[in-house]
């Protein structure tokens, strides 16, 4: 079954592809007043894990939305300079703590 999951290509794969879905939901949570989003992975591997969260910062820079994170149930706002791909991937293996 896990080869299946791995079979089903990334939503930006090559580069960003559009994808409606996430750019409704994200109008409808910035519409009803939303200005946060904290990214998460799902991923069952450590090779997988952050996977496609330049997408995610990309969305979030398209609808103008603070990225940041939980520690000890308290949102805390990400530093713009975390952004960048190849730091978010390291925020996302526990630098941001």
């Amino acid at each position: 079954m896990a080869g299946f999951w791995r079979s089903i290509p990334p939503p930006c794969g090559g580069g960003i592809r559009s994808r409606p879905a996430d750019r409704r939901i994200l109008s409808l949570y910035q519409r009803a007043g939303g200005a946060r989003l904290v990214l998460g992975s799902d991923a069952h591997a450590g090779a997988d894990l952050a996977g496609n969260f330049d997408y995610g910062v990309k969305l979030a820079e398209e609808f103008g939305l603070e990225l940041g994170y939980f520690e000890k149930r308290q949102y805390r706002p990400l530093p713009a300079i975390a952004y960048g791909e190849k730091e978010m991937g390291n925020l996302a293996i526990g630098g941001g703590s």
